[in-house]
Protein backbone atom coordinates (compact mmCIF):
# COMPACT_ATOMS: atom_id res chain seq x y z
CA UNK A 1 0.00 0.00 0.00
CA UNK A 2 0.90 3.59 -1.09
CA UNK A 3 0.59 4.38 2.69
CA UNK A 4 2.85 1.78 4.18
CA UNK A 5 5.62 2.93 1.92
CA UNK A 6 5.38 6.21 2.99
CA UNK A 7 5.82 5.22 6.59
CA UNK A 8 8.18 2.67 6.13
CA UNK A 9 10.00 5.59 4.63
CA UNK A 10 9.78 8.12 7.02
CA UNK A 11 10.66 5.30 9.74
CA UNK A 12 13.98 4.83 7.68
CA UNK A 13 14.50 8.53 7.52
CA UNK A 14 13.60 9.35 11.02
CA UNK A 15 16.14 6.09 12.08
CA UNK A 16 18.91 7.60 10.11
CA UNK A 17 18.65 10.97 12.16
CA UNK A 18 17.90 9.62 15.48
CA UNK A 19 20.60 6.76 15.95
CA UNK A 20 23.22 9.78 15.73
CA UNK A 21 21.81 11.84 18.49
CA UNK A 22 21.10 8.52 20.17
CA UNK A 23 24.73 7.75 20.17
CA UNK A 24 25.92 11.31 21.02
CA UNK A 25 23.95 11.95 24.10
CA UNK A 26 25.79 9.64 26.16
CA UNK A 27 28.87 11.29 25.32
CA UNK A 28 27.49 14.84 25.54
CA UNK A 29 26.33 13.84 28.96
CA UNK A 30 29.22 12.62 30.12
CA UNK A 31 31.47 15.84 28.78
CA UNK A 32 29.08 17.82 30.82
CA UNK A 33 29.38 15.92 33.95
CA UNK A 34 32.84 15.82 33.97
CA UNK A 35 32.90 19.52 33.47
CA UNK A 36 30.35 19.77 36.43
CA UNK A 37 32.86 17.63 38.37
CA UNK A 38 35.97 19.63 37.72
CA UNK A 39 33.90 22.84 38.94
CA UNK A 40 32.47 21.00 42.11
CA UNK A 41 36.12 19.86 42.79
CA UNK A 42 37.64 23.19 42.48
CA UNK A 43 35.43 24.84 44.41
CA UNK A 44 35.65 21.74 47.31
CA UNK A 45 39.40 22.71 47.21
CA UNK A 46 39.05 26.13 47.77
CA UNK A 47 36.67 25.18 50.98
CA UNK A 48 38.94 23.20 52.38
CA UNK A 49 41.81 25.75 51.90
CA UNK A 50 39.34 28.30 54.48
CA UNK A 51 40.89 28.59 58.02
CA UNK A 52 41.37 30.96 60.91
CA UNK A 53 44.20 32.40 58.88
CA UNK A 54 42.05 32.48 55.25
CA UNK A 55 38.73 33.32 56.79
CA UNK A 56 39.08 35.86 53.48
CA UNK A 57 38.90 33.56 51.29
CA UNK A 58 35.22 32.92 49.51
CA UNK A 59 33.80 30.70 47.26
CA UNK A 60 33.45 31.71 43.78
CA UNK A 61 30.29 32.55 42.55
CA UNK A 62 28.98 31.89 39.12
CA UNK A 63 30.25 28.51 38.50
CA UNK A 64 27.81 26.72 39.89
CA UNK A 65 24.59 25.15 38.79
CA UNK A 66 21.71 27.47 39.58
CA UNK A 67 20.49 24.93 42.65
CA UNK A 68 23.47 24.87 43.86
CA UNK A 69 24.15 29.04 43.88
CA UNK A 70 22.18 29.23 47.18
CA UNK A 71 24.25 27.08 49.07
CA UNK A 72 27.34 29.15 48.02
CA UNK A 73 25.87 31.96 48.78
CA UNK A 74 25.23 31.40 51.92
CA UNK A 75 28.27 29.62 52.67
CA UNK A 76 30.27 32.94 51.71
CA UNK A 77 27.59 34.86 53.95
CA UNK A 78 28.21 32.81 56.71
CA UNK A 79 32.60 32.93 56.31
CA UNK A 80 31.67 36.82 56.81
CA UNK A 81 30.43 36.71 60.16
CA UNK A 82 32.72 34.09 61.18
CA UNK A 83 35.16 36.79 60.34
CA UNK A 84 33.59 39.23 61.96
CA UNK A 85 33.89 37.36 65.13
CA UNK A 86 37.16 36.28 65.15
CA UNK A 87 38.50 40.00 64.90
CA UNK A 88 35.91 41.42 66.98
CA UNK A 89 36.99 38.07 69.90
CA UNK A 90 40.86 39.50 68.70
CA UNK A 91 40.01 43.05 69.40
CA UNK A 92 38.13 41.94 72.92
CA UNK A 93 40.84 40.20 73.83
CA UNK A 94 43.47 42.84 73.07
CA UNK A 95 41.16 45.40 75.13
CA UNK A 96 40.66 43.38 77.77
CA UNK A 97 44.26 42.72 77.90
CA UNK A 98 45.77 46.76 78.05
CA UNK A 99 43.14 47.26 80.79
CA UNK A 100 44.21 44.77 82.76
CA UNK A 101 47.83 46.19 82.78
CA UNK A 102 47.53 49.14 85.05
CA UNK A 103 45.89 48.12 88.07
CA UNK A 104 48.58 45.07 87.86
CA UNK A 105 51.16 47.29 87.81
CA UNK A 106 49.61 49.71 90.59
CA UNK A 107 49.02 46.36 92.73
CA UNK A 108 52.63 45.60 92.31
CA UNK A 109 53.53 48.76 93.41
CA UNK A 110 51.49 48.32 96.88
CA UNK A 111 52.81 44.75 97.13
CA UNK A 112 56.06 45.90 97.00
CA UNK A 113 55.16 48.28 100.23
CA UNK A 114 53.83 45.01 102.28
CA UNK A 115 56.41 44.49 105.42
CA UNK A 116 55.41 40.95 105.74
CA UNK A 117 58.29 39.30 103.79
CA UNK A 118 55.73 35.78 103.18
CA UNK A 119 52.74 37.76 102.19
CA UNK A 120 54.98 40.13 99.88
CA UNK A 121 56.46 37.27 98.35
CA UNK A 122 53.15 35.61 97.91
CA UNK A 123 51.25 38.95 96.32
CA UNK A 124 53.83 39.50 93.55
CA UNK A 125 54.27 35.89 92.52
CA UNK A 126 50.43 36.17 91.89
CA UNK A 127 51.01 39.75 90.41
CA UNK A 128 53.80 38.15 88.16
CA UNK A 129 51.02 34.97 87.17
CA UNK A 130 48.48 37.63 85.89
CA UNK A 131 50.62 39.84 84.09
CA UNK A 132 52.25 36.81 82.09
CA UNK A 133 48.12 35.75 81.13
CA UNK A 134 47.53 39.25 80.07
CA UNK A 135 51.41 39.16 77.97
CA UNK A 136 50.05 35.79 76.54
CA UNK A 137 46.44 37.02 75.73
CA UNK A 138 48.00 40.58 74.03
CA UNK A 139 50.07 37.73 71.52
CA UNK A 140 47.53 35.48 71.02
CA UNK A 141 45.28 38.88 70.05
CA UNK A 142 48.47 39.81 67.66
CA UNK A 143 48.48 36.24 66.26
CA UNK A 144 45.01 35.99 65.12
CA UNK A 145 45.27 39.17 62.43
CA UNK A 146 45.70 38.16 58.96
CA UNK A 147 48.98 37.26 58.07
CA UNK A 148 50.96 35.84 54.68
CA UNK A 149 49.68 32.08 55.16
CA UNK A 150 53.37 31.01 54.15
CA UNK A 151 54.05 33.04 56.89
CA UNK A 152 58.58 34.22 56.81
CA UNK A 153 61.65 32.74 57.09
CA UNK A 154 62.71 31.63 60.91
CA UNK A 155 65.72 32.03 62.57
CA UNK A 156 64.94 29.67 65.30
CA UNK A 157 68.20 30.25 67.43
CA UNK A 158 68.27 33.96 67.30
CA UNK A 159 64.56 33.62 68.61
CA UNK A 160 65.80 31.01 71.08
CA UNK A 161 68.73 33.04 72.30
CA UNK A 162 66.50 36.01 72.73
CA UNK A 163 63.85 34.04 75.06
CA UNK A 164 66.62 32.20 76.64
CA UNK A 165 68.48 35.95 77.61
CA UNK A 166 64.80 37.62 78.69
CA UNK A 167 64.54 34.19 81.13
CA UNK A 168 67.94 33.14 82.10
CA UNK A 169 68.21 35.88 85.18
CA UNK A 170 64.93 34.84 87.04
CA UNK A 171 65.93 30.92 85.95
CA UNK A 172 69.38 31.72 87.41
CA UNK A 173 68.37 33.43 90.68
CA UNK A 174 65.99 30.44 91.68
CA UNK A 175 68.68 27.85 91.73
CA UNK A 176 67.99 27.13 88.19
CA UNK A 177 70.51 26.97 84.93
CA UNK A 178 69.40 27.13 81.46
CA UNK A 179 71.67 26.59 78.42
CA UNK A 180 70.30 25.87 74.49
CA UNK A 181 71.49 23.14 72.45
CA UNK A 182 71.61 24.08 68.68
CA UNK A 183 71.36 20.60 66.76
CA UNK A 184 69.59 22.08 63.84
CA UNK A 185 72.42 21.86 61.31
CA UNK A 186 71.02 25.17 59.48
CA UNK A 187 68.03 24.06 58.89
CA UNK A 188 65.81 26.13 56.90
CA UNK A 189 62.22 26.89 57.11
CA UNK A 190 59.38 29.41 57.66
CA UNK A 191 56.56 30.04 59.79
CA UNK A 192 55.35 32.59 62.37
CA UNK A 193 57.90 33.76 65.05
CA UNK A 194 55.49 35.29 67.09
CA UNK A 195 54.09 32.01 67.46
CA UNK A 196 57.22 30.27 67.93
CA UNK A 197 58.72 32.96 70.56
CA UNK A 198 55.07 32.42 72.58
CA UNK A 199 55.08 28.69 72.36
CA UNK A 200 58.83 28.49 73.54
CA UNK A 201 58.48 30.82 76.69
CA UNK A 202 55.35 29.01 77.82
CA UNK A 203 57.45 25.98 77.79
CA UNK A 204 60.79 27.45 79.60
CA UNK A 205 58.11 29.14 82.28
CA UNK A 206 56.82 25.52 82.49
CA UNK A 207 59.72 23.86 82.82
CA UNK A 208 60.61 26.09 85.70
CA UNK A 209 56.82 25.86 87.59
CA UNK A 210 57.52 21.98 87.40
CA UNK A 211 60.63 21.29 88.42
CA UNK A 212 62.67 21.77 91.87
CA UNK A 213 66.09 23.95 92.39
CA UNK A 214 68.90 22.75 91.04
CA UNK A 215 67.17 21.83 87.70
CA UNK A 216 69.40 22.19 84.63
CA UNK A 217 66.66 23.59 81.64
CA UNK A 218 67.98 22.81 78.27
CA UNK A 219 66.70 24.21 75.09
CA UNK A 220 67.34 22.34 72.26
CA UNK A 221 66.91 22.91 68.54
CA UNK A 222 66.67 20.15 65.65
CA UNK A 223 65.40 18.68 62.98
CA UNK A 224 61.50 16.88 64.00
CA UNK A 225 61.30 13.31 64.63
CA UNK A 226 59.47 12.31 61.32
CA UNK A 227 61.06 14.92 59.35
CA UNK A 228 63.80 17.73 59.13
CA UNK A 229 61.25 20.22 59.47
CA UNK A 230 62.84 22.57 62.59
CA UNK A 231 61.58 22.21 66.00
CA UNK A 232 62.41 23.28 69.70
CA UNK A 233 61.76 21.85 72.89
CA UNK A 234 62.90 22.04 76.53
CA UNK A 235 64.17 19.12 78.71
CA UNK A 236 64.52 19.63 82.23
CA UNK A 237 67.87 17.36 83.83
CA UNK A 238 69.56 17.69 87.14
CA UNK A 239 72.33 19.42 87.42
CA UNK A 240 74.68 17.08 88.41
CA UNK A 241 73.73 14.48 85.22
CA UNK A 242 76.09 14.63 82.25
CA UNK A 243 74.89 14.88 78.35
Amino acid sequence: MVTDDIVSAFLKRFALLVLPIAALVPLIGALLTRRLTRRMQAVSATAAAIGPRTLDTRLPRGTLPSEVEPLAAATNEALDRLEDGFRTQAAFAADIAHELRTPLAVIRLRADAVDDAAVKTALLAAVDRAARVVTQLLALADLERPVEEDGEPLELLALAESVIAGRAPGIIAGGRTIALEDQSSDIGGTGYPGAIVLALENLVDNAVRHTPPGTAIVVQIGPGPASPSPTMATASRPTNSHG
